[in-house]
């Protein structure tokens, strides 16, 4: 690849983002300015955000890597989330944007009147979120590599403008650039999608794995959580939350997910349908490459592959911001700030956000495979938190028992198979462990009540 062509498209990338991020920045007021927007957007805009939440490194390069080892299964993980935005758009979408709070943690205090669990349920979603945000990193390291740009100085002002509009603009940034990079992504992977197929149709191709491979690499044991856990997580997770506390109604919350549902998983066979192919060409994949850039230096010109390169730089970003934005929101709402001054809050929050993309740049020099990262990082959140933030949108009466011996439950569990692991999935009888100490918790208090 023409790395010039490469280095001009990024910078101009990167200053469009800059320019975005000033500009949301001059029009911020207040802390529930920068983290909510003033809950003003509609569907069109949430759903394309919602869509860039999940559009990341772990979709698109984790998904073709995921497909060229087992086929069709690799698209696993994107129906995860698929099946999340369902159960989103089913009703909890609309019960979130209801409950009128800044956090999933809040609903800690403001429904089992806990301040405790809150702050406990925002540190679990804190790591979680950094886990998945340095996974993102990752992506972007292993990208890199593989366009033959080993410079550890382009590696960082990449993230240097990521951080730095996400800082200074807040939501208001992060929504603006998302609706840009989904759209330039959708027309650029379809257009390229159509135009190879054109050589090498799907139908015309084996989608199903080897048997060894499928043995080897996607047996049941690790299906279940790399479905499981992005599906639940979904209903919890705070960058997701985040926009649906953003719209204006619970109806454009709503719509927003049913729509954000329906792109991923049309959207996911596209890097699916690259993987399969590396595969049937035998395409060689140098150690630490993304399969997905492997096959487009062999198919696509230098300036289309230039292109390719921006477009998977943007599918990175719009997940980084969301979850440096989220990361930083738990931070400042949960755990409160040092002032009452509106000014003052805001400047707090941006050095807030500035810290949390440092951290997690520094952990992803710890970490080297994408969808093993995000699948991890889901599992403690799910583990303890899934069973009582949805049975709070589904239930008339909450305990603040029923609460506390469920996170406890599910984290007791987690801890105990992380020493004692079986071979059946454990992230099963974590999430099982959890909703039994909430039913416990819940029947012990109602029974004091009566």
């Amino acid at each position: 690849m023409n790395q010039t062509h490469f280095l001009l498209l990024f910078l101009g990338i990167g200053l469009t983002y800059l320019i975005i991020g000033l500009y949301a920045g001059r029009k911020i007021t207040d802390k529930a300015d920068y983290f909510l927007a003033s809950r003003s957007y509609g569907v069109f805009a949430v759903t394309l955000t919602l869509v860039a939440t999940q559009l990341g490194g772990g979709m698109i390069l984790g998904t073709s890597n995921e497909a060229y080892q087992v086929g069709i299964y690799g698209i696993a993980y994107s129906a995860g989330i698929f099946l999340g935005f369902m159960a989103l758009a089913l009703g909890l979408a609309h019960k979130l944007r209801g409950f009128n709070v800044a956090t999933t943690a809040e609903l800690f205090e403001t429904e089992y009147q806990s301040k405790f669990l809150r702050k406990l349920a925002a540190l679990m979603m804190i790591l979680s979120l950094c886990g998945i945000l340095a996974g993102q990193v990752v992506a972007s390291r292993m990208f890199l590599h593989g366009l033959g740009v080993h410079h550890e100085g382009i590696f960082l002002l990449f993230w240097g403008f990521v951080i730095f509009y996400t800082v200074m603009g807040g939501l208001k940034a992060v929504v603006l650039t998302d609706i840009y990079q989904v759209l330039f992504i959708f027309v650029l992977f379809i257009g390229l999608f159509f135009w190879i197929q054109m050589q090498y149709p799907p139908s015309s191709m084996d989608w199903s794995p080897a048997p060894n491979a499928l043995a080897e690499e996607m047996n049941w044991q690790t299906l279940t959580p790399m479905l499981l856990l992005p599906f639940l997580f979904c209903m919890i997770e705070q960058d997701l939350a985040q926009r649906f506390f953003s719209a204006r109604t619970k109806r454009v919350a709503t719509g927003a997910a049913l729509g954000a549902a329906c792109l991923i998983l049309i959207f996911a066979l596209i890097p699916a349908y690259f993987g399969i192919l590396a595969k049937a060409l035998a395409v060689d994949i140098p150690p630490q490459t993304s399969v997905l850039i492997a096959l487009m230096r062999t198919l696509v010109p230098d300036v289309v592959l230039a292109l390719v390169a921006c477009g998977l730089l943007a599918a990175i970003v719009s997940t980084a911001d969301s979850l440096l934005c989220a990361i930083s929101s738990n931070l400042a709402q949960d755990f409160g700030t040092l002032s009452k001054n509106p000014h003052r809050e805001v400047q707090i929050s941006r050095l807030i956000t500035l810290a949390s993309g440092m951290l997690a740049i520094s952990i992803a020099y710890f970490m080297d495979n994408i969808l093993e990262v995000l699948v991890k990082s889901y599992e403690l959140p799910v583990t303890c938190l899934f069973a009582s933030i949805f049975l709070c949108c589904v239930l008339k009466r909450v305990y603040k028992l029923a609460a506390l011996l469920s996170v406890f439950a599910g984290l007791s569990a987690f801890i105990f198979f992380k020493i004692f692991p079986i071979s059946f999935p454990n992230e099963i009888i974590q999430i099982v462990c959890s909703f039994l100490g909430y039913g416990l918790g819940w029947g012990i208090a109602r029974h004091k009540r009566a």
